[in-house]
């Protein structure tokens, strides 16, 4: 496999998003600079199962967060899989898992990872071979938060 290097630090990379916000260590009255706890999505795990007709579909999904002391952790994977029974098969796996750690360094900077893998495989479009593509990304660097919505993550890493 041909690993492929990639630096996101256009400039200093501004990571926006709803997600992100400080997070509140109950242990030590510190802020740790992280992704929001969503408690309506906290630490669940579901498969579902559908047939229709021909179809079928199965969906499977985790969601976990922690914070241990000084770091917090997120762990979200999701699967998706699709079977239509015809003359043949026609078979789709989607499945993406996404784990983020960070550690608080100072009151508004932590060091922070994200691993990214995505899989995707198909018979759909080449007759009755399985085509398959996969991403799986590690970065690394800090997240630097100087007010309670903006967060600053400039991260180095690759892919493979």
């Amino acid at each position: 496999m041909r690993y492929r290097f990639t630096v996101s630090l256009s400039g200093l990379m501004v990571f926006l998003s709803i997600h992100l916000n400080a997070q509140e260590d109950f242990n030590l009255g510190k802020r740790i600079v992280g992704l929001h706890v969503d408690t309506s999505r906290s630490n669940i795990a579901t498969i579902g199962f559908d047939k229709s007709l021909n179809t079928y579909h199965w969906a499977g999904l985790a969601f976990y967060n922690k914070t241990i002391g000084s770091t917090f952790l997120q762990l979200n994977q999701q699967f998706l899989s699709t079977l239509i029974r015809t003359d043949r098969k026609l078979i789709t796996d989607n499945q993406t898992f996404d784990f983020k750690l960070r550690h608080r360094l100072s009151s508004n900077l932590s060091a922070a990872s994200n691993l990214t893998s995505f899989i995707l495989s198909d018979n759909k479009s080449l007759g009755s071979s399985i085509s398959k593509a996969s991403s799986h990304v590690l970065y690394g660097g800090i997240a630097y938060q100087p007010l309670e919505m903006f967060v600053v993550e400039p991260l180095i890493g690759f892919r493979l």
